[in-house]
């Protein structure tokens, strides 16, 4: 354009004396913009013409538009209704309306009509969760009210919704406008609706339902107790979906009637057998009766053997849990006879007498998980008797109602985001490639290109100096594009290549400058780059548009020669300014509008698809089955250029507490279980990593819900087993080694004791892992060890029937538990959204893991394998 001295002086001229016979006698400034209702954060892409008072273009004395060196100023009202981009372009902002104006000082002239700007929100790009109670009974539904926002704070209304929950478990669901959850426990609620990845979350306590069963126990627990014995009957209710009720009146008794020092506390006086009760008093569901009763047998035959606790010496327990690392530690008994005692051994080591506590005690090494103390007294007369203390030990235990965080860890590779051929579907952006492929990115940039029709509003014909040049619609064109997807830190980058950008124009010829009907503009290369942000989002891992994209074009050229400068410079110019934002605006909308949207719902779908919520294990002894519920929540996210490590917490819960013995929890070797799983090749770039407390959690659900107290037959023997520890695996090299104890039962096997007895047992085995397609198979258990104590005596072709006979409980207890307990490998899968089938891909397909191989890194079984879409 002209300098401001200049023009002035073409202004006056003009309005003095006109400029030839194709104008008239008066000037006027008009603003155009592509479309007078756009969305928050499009670009408004004013421009400013110079025109007759006719509506012709206005030219100079040479022919030449005026509008080509004029100096122009647009204004826009209001303000705070338009912001700028990270290019410095004007964009719409706020919502309402909104006055673009274009002026033109030098000549003075003011649009007189200036444009009106409808503005509408953008899409969603931030949501606000609110629910109408903060507190819920548990199975009742609390309604939720989504707010959406744009990226400039505009509510949008009309947007698709949908609720999630964090952790996840059996029993929450939600609807479009409520959630309903029947575990106990806080629980984060988020709005999800595409595209908005910036959430906040509104936060629900769920508290039980009225008491709907009634379980309890004898504590301490023991086999037999003696006279003078003090017992404290625990029971515990629970509602309708096995949760925990703590405000529950109660009335306890005994048969026959013992001493009560205080209420549910008992003190025998003499031998036999007695049978404990208690009584729910409280409202109960659907004003059931509730009441539970528990059998104690008292004998002071020998020298009776207490185990007492070796964190708590004072506190008797057969069967205990105990927090702490392996080392050696003093296990105490306390021995109480009507004779002088004579002995005491503790695993083959005569124990020592503690003056302080009153127990024999002796040093015993503790390492994970289950550890097995035989006791021996003798009283001065040889009279022995003898018993079984059983320690589960642990440096770390989990709370049974709490997630295990970073239980499984799901490694994502570069070559797993982003491989070098984007063929099949073996990566993330082999998605992207699909969709930036389509027609409808080509169908965005030509309708912005049509828009800023005309190109140039010269003239034709002899007098003419500039052409009148126009876009020919629907002929914009490009080669298969490129793309690159990257992982950097915060998210992902991609970058979008359209070679060989081609498209025609129609150029009328005039005097001063060669056109031709139909000119065909190229440019090498049209390129963007693209930034999405990629985090967990009210427990749910979420996508968005980190900015807008950066586009850069190649070199411009037309097809032939002999065009005159002015058309050179004019299309060069067009290419690298109207058609570089036409591919912008494209890009963005096409990002928002479809891009971001899917690979959010991607990547918001990632889900353990190989369980369900819930499932049963068939009972022992054939009496049904022992549902577990299944729940996980997203711990942690971290990307590096490297990969992306995905934290993944757990829950198995029983589905029906049958008992209510007191536990520490879950119990692991280590306080940070996530493990980056190693992945070695481009052909393997996912790992999955499942920590061993997951098989412990399964074993202690199962424990809870009442699978280790059954009646068993076999082969013609019986047992009644009751475990008062849950099992513990541990992962052992390529073997899983499982370790059952503290179980009370009774015994008898016809020919050898035809009279039941009463025993308390456990054992060590061994257990070979294979992975068969997504199940983890435990074979070739070997049972290394049997711990037995019994108050009977007994032959030598007793005993040994008898430990035939418990070798084999144990292995069908224990291959049924881990075996029934984990149907399968936890195996984290996305899916593709419905939205995706517009573009050819197979909509719900789901991605993950395939043609894993199973290895083990301490604590933990490692998968690692391709990545692609699973049959």
């Amino acid at each position: 354009m002209r300098s401001t001295n200049h023009a002035c002086v073409l202004g006056l001229i003009l309005m003095i004396a006109g400029c030839g016979d194709n104008r008239g006698p008066g000037l006027i400034v008009q603003t155009r913009v592509a479309n007078q209702t756009i969305a928050a954060g499009d670009r408004v892409d004013a421009r400013c013409t110079v025109l007759e008072a006719n509506g012709n273009p206005a030219l100079d004395d040479k022919g030449n538009a005026v509008t080509d060196s004029t100096d122009f100023a647009i204004t826009y009202e209001a303000t705070d209704s338009f912001a700028r981009d990270s290019d410095d372009q004007v964009i719409a902002a706020r919502a309402g309306n909104a006055v673009v104006r274009c002026s033109a000082p030098s000549l003075g002239l003011v649009d007189a009509n200036p444009v009106n700007l409808t503005i509408v929100a953008g899409p969603p790009a931030r949501v606000v969760t609110e629910l109408e109670s903060p507190v819920a009974v548990a199975g009742q539904p609390v309604g939720a009210t989504c707010l959406a926002f744009d990226a400039f704070d505009n509510p949008v209304t009309g947007a698709s919704q949908a609720l999630a929950m964090s952790p996840l478990a059996n029993g929450v669901e939600t609807t479009a406008d409520s959630v309903t959850a029947t575990l106990t426990g806080s629980y984060q609620v988020s709005c999800v609706i595409s595209g908005a990845a910036d959430v906040t979350a509104d936060f629900l306590v769920v508290v039980p339902a009225l008491p709907s069963t009634l379980v309890a126990v004898v504590s301490p627990e023991r086999q037999l107790y003696a006279i003078d014995d003090q017992v404290t009957f625990v029971a515990e209710a629970h509602d309708q979906f096995g949760n925990r009720i703590d405000d529950v009146a109660m009335s306890y008794g005994s048969s026959p009637s013992v001493p009560e020092p205080s209420e549910a506390q008992f003190r025998f006086t003499q031998d036999g057998t007695y049978t404990l009760s208690a009584t729910v008093m409280s409202p109960t569901q659907d004003a059931r009766p509730l009441t539970t009763t528990h059998t104690a047998l008292v004998s002071s035959a020998g020298p009776a053997i207490t185990c007492m606790r070796a964190d708590a010496p004072s506190t008797p327990s057969d069967a205990y849990m105990l927090q702490a690392a392996p080392s050696t530690i003093n296990v105490p008994v306390r021995i109480s006879s009507t004779f002088s005692v004579q002995s005491v051994m503790i695993n083959g080591t005569p124990a020592t007498l503690n003056p302080t506590t009153g127990n024999y005690q002796a040093a015993v090494p503790v390492g994970f998980g289950m550890t097995f103390v035989d006791v021996v007294a003798t009283d001065q007369f040889g009279k022995e008797n003898s018993t079984t203390c059983t320690v589960l030990a642990a440096q770390t235990f989990t709370p049974e109602t709490a997630n295990l965080a970073g239980a499984i860890g799901m490694r994502l590779d570069p070559n797993a985001i982003g491989d070098a051929q984007p063929t099949g579907l073996n990566s993330i952006n082999d998605i992207l490639h699909t969709v930036l492929s389509s027609t409808q990115l080509r169908g965005l940039v030509d309708g912005g290109l049509r828009a800023a029709n005309p190109i140039s509003s010269g003239d034709c014909g002899v007098f003419a100096c500039s052409p009148n040049v126009n876009y020919n619609a629907n002929t914009i064109a490009w080669d298969t594009p490129s793309n690159t997807l990257a992982l950097v830190p915060g998210g992902l980058q991609a970058h979008v290549t359209l070679p060989n950008v081609r498209l025609s124009v129609n150029a009328c010829g005039t005097t001063c400058c060669i056109g031709g009907s139909t000119v065909t503009v190229r440019a090498t290369t049209i390129s963007a780059t693209i930034a999405f942000s990629l985090a967990l989002q009210g427990g749910v891992l979420r996508a968005a548009l980190a900015s807008s994209p950066s586009v850069t074009v190649g070199s411009v050229s037309l097809d032939g020669s002999g065009f005159c400068g002015f058309l050179v410079n004019l299309l060069q110019s067009f290419f690298t300014d109207t058609v570089s934002n036409a591919v912008h605006n494209a890009l963005t909308s096409f990002i928002n509008s479809s891009v971001a949207p899917l690979l959010d719902q991607l990547v918001s779908s990632l889900d353990i698809n190989t369980l369900g919520k819930s499932f049963s294990v068939p009972r022992l002894d054939g009496t049904g089955a022992i549902p577990l519920q299944f729940g996980l929540a997203f711990s942690s996210f971290d990307i590096t250029t490297a990969r992306a490590l995905l934290g993944i917490g757990t829950k198995f819960t029983a589905g029906t507490v049958a008992q209510n013995r007191p536990s520490l929890g879950i119990p692991g070797r280590t306080a940070a279980p996530l493990l980056d799983p190693p992945t070695t090749t481009a052909a393997a770039p996912v790992g999955l990593a499942l920590y061993e407390g997951v098989l412990n959690q399964v074993l202690h659900g199962l424990w809870r819900g009442g699978f280790f107290q059954a009646n068993l037959q076999l082969a013609g023997a019986t047992a009644t087993i009751d475990a008062e520890l849950p099992p513990v695996a541990a992962i052992n090299g390529n073997q899983a080694q499982l370790m059952l104890g503290g179980i009370l039962g009774t015994i008898k096997i016809p020919g050898f004791i035809d009279t039941p007895i009463p025993i308390e047992f456990g054992g060590l085995a061994n257990a070979s892992v294979t992975l068969s397609g997504n199940a983890l198979n435990f074979g070739s258990l070997t049972l290394s060890k049997l711990f037995v104590s019994f108050q009977a005596s007994l032959t030598q072709a007793q005993r040994s029937a008898m430990e035939g006979f418990l070798t084999q409980i144990l292995q069908t207890v224990l291959v049924d538990a881990i075996t029934g307990g984990l149907p399968a490998f936890p195996i984290p899968t996305f899916a593709l959204p419905a939205s995706a089938a517009g573009f050819g891909l197979p909509a719900g397909a789901q991605l993950g893991i395939f043609q894993p191989t199973l290895s083990t890194s301490g604590p933990h079984y490692v998968l690692t394998g391709a990545f692609g879409v699973r049959n």
